[in-house]
C-alpha cells in the first residue's frame, strides 16, 4: 500500500494515539499499555540483576543482554504513538505537550531523590548541574534523554519533509551516525544504552505507517521472517562485532512483534501498569539505590517484591501530581492553529 495511502487509511480509522483493532491489523491503546506494563517490570528486574552482584551464570547473562528489547518496546511503541497523532507539520506543536510531561514527571522524581538523599546525608553531587543534563546521581537516565533526542528528530523530519519516507530516512541517518559515534568514542562519552536502542523509535513511525501489512506478513509468513531476522543479524554481528547490541535489541523487538501477532498481552494489572510506565522507568532506580544505600540485599527476593509494589505505588502518586501540574498549563492556548 503507498504511504499516502496507508497514512489516510490509519487517520481515518484512529483517534488519540493508537486506536485501530489488533483484529484489523493494528495495535490498539489497550494493547500497548499492556505490552508497556509487562516491559516496565521487566525493565526493573533487569537493573535489578545487574546490581546483584552474586547473580551470575549463562542464564542471568542472556537475561540481562536479552532485556534491551524491554527498553527497545518503549522507544518503538513511543515512535508508533507519536506518528499516529502527528499528522501534519503543524501538529509538532503537540512535542511541548509530551516534552512537558517527560520533564514534570523528572523533576518529580528527582525531587523524591534529593529527599532520599538529604535524609541518608549522601548529597555529594551537584543538584543544578545534574538537573540541566537531566542525570539522576547515580543513575544515568538516558532513556529520557533519548526519548527527547527521538522527538527532536521527528519534529525536523516533518518539519522538513513532511510525513513522508525522506523523513524516517533522515531520522534513521542520524541515529545511524549517532551509533558509529557511541561505539567509536566509547561509552564515557556517549552511554551505550543510547545507540543500542535508539533506532527503534523510527522503527516505531515504520510500523504505524505500515502495520496492517506488517500483521498480514508475519501471519502468513513468521518462521521465514524470524528465520530472515536472524540470518540478518547473525551476519551484521559477523561483520562488525560492536553492533552486537543494536542488533540484539532491533532483533528482539521484531521477535516480539512477530509474537504478539498471535498472542496479544491482556489484563487490568498490565494496562493500569503501562500507564505508570514512565514513572515506573523513573522511580526503580531510585528505590534500588535507596535500598543498596541502606545495606539490604538486593537479589533477595522480599527486596525485589517491596521494590517493585513501592514502585509501582510511587508512580500512581507521582502521575497525580503530574496530571495536577499539565492542568495548570493551558496547551489548548499554546498549541492553537491561528
Amino acid at each position: 500500500m503507498p504511504y499516502d495511502s496507508c497514512f489516510n487509511f490509519f487517520y481515518r480509522n484512529s483517534f488519540d494515539f493508537v486506536e485501530t483493532s489488533q483484529n484489523g491489523g493494528g495495535y490498539t491503546r489497550d494493547t500497548t499499555d499492556a505490552i508497556k506494563g509487562v516491559s516496565a517490570i521487566l525493565i526493573i528486574l533487569h537493573h535489578i540483576s545487574w546490581q546483584a552482584a552474586n547473580a551470575n551464570g549463562i542464564v542471568i547473562w542472556f537475561y540481562r543482554e536479552i532485556n534491551l528489547f524491554a527498553v527497545g518496546i518503549f522507544l518503538l511503541f513511543s515512535g508508533y504513538g507519536l506518528s499516529k497523532s502527528i499528522q501534519t507539520k503543524h501538529d509538532c506543536n503537540k512535542l511541548l505537550k509530551y516534552t512537558t510531561h517527560i520533564l514534570s514527571t523528572y523533576l518529580i522524581v528527582f525531587l523524591i531523590k534529593i529527599v532520599f538523599d538529604i535524609a541518608n546525608g549522601r548529597m555529594t553531587y551537584n543538584v543544578f548541574l545534574n538537573l540541566i543534563t537531566l542525570q539522576m546521581y547515580p543513575s544515568n537516565l538516558w532513556y529520557i534523554k533519548g526519548q527527547i533526542f527521538c522527538y527532536i528528530l521527528f519534529a525536523i523530519g516533518i518539519m522538513a519533509f513532511g510525513k513522508c519516507t525522506k523523513s524516517i530516512v533522515f531520522m534513521m541517518s542520524v541515529i545511524s551516525v549517532w551509533i558509529y559515534i557511541g561505539i567509536t568514542m566509547g561509552r564515557s562519552v556517549i552511554n551505550d544504552a543510547w545507540y543500542d536502542t535508539l533506532m527503534l523509535f523510527p522503527f516505531g513511525v515504520l510500523l504505524a505507517i505500515n502495520e496492517k501489512e506488517f500483521v498480514d506478513i508475519t501471519k502468513k509468513h513468521p518462521i521465514a521472517i524470524i528465520g530472515m531476522a536472524t540470518l540478518l543479524s547473525g551476519l551484521v554481528v559477523f561483520i562488525q562485532k560492536s553492533l552486537l547490541y543494536v542488533v540484539v535489541s532491533i532483533w528482539s523487538v521484531l521477535i516480539y512483534l512477530v509474537v504478539t501477532s498471535y498472542i496479544e498481552i491482556t489484563g487490568k494489572i498490565w494496562k493500569t501498569l503501562g500507564n505508570h510506565s514512565l514513572s515506573v522507568f523513573l522511580i526503580h532506580l531510585v528505590l534500588i539505590d535507596y535500598a543498596k544505600s541502606k545495606g539490604l540485599n538486593i537479589a533477595n527476593g522480599l527486596v525485589i517484591v517491596l521494590i517493585v509494589i513501592l514502585t509501582v505505588l510511587l508512580s500512581i502518586v507521582v502521575d497525580k501530581l503530574v496530571k495536577v501540574v499539565m492542568n495548570h498549563i493551558n496547551f489548548e492556548r499554546l498549541l492553537r492553529k491561528d
